[in-house]
């Protein structure tokens, strides 16, 4: 319940501040400690998740940004 609970905030937060630039890079930032509970692979959803709202609105940058730290992190999801 608590995991589903954190994911609903996340995406509400990226929802959120994925189209502020001030905002979008510290998302990556605050990831880990985010998903710090959750299992591997729910994990890697949401940062795949992120990697698309990030593709969706061009910023390419942290697109790239997003998928480097997904490979690193959860090489096996």
């Amino acid at each position: 319940m608590k995991q589903i609970q954190q994911q609903r905030n996340f995406r509400g937060y990226v929802e959120r501040f994925t189209s502020d630039p001030r905002h979008a890079g510290q998302l990556i930032g605050q990831l880990r400690n985010i998903t710090r509970n959750l299992p591997d692979a729910e994990a890697a959803l949401l940062l795949s998740q992120l990697a698309n709202d990030y593709q969706r609105n061009r910023q390419w940058q942290l697109w790239e940004s997003a998928l480097v730290e997904l490979v690193e992190q959860y090489p096996e999801e």
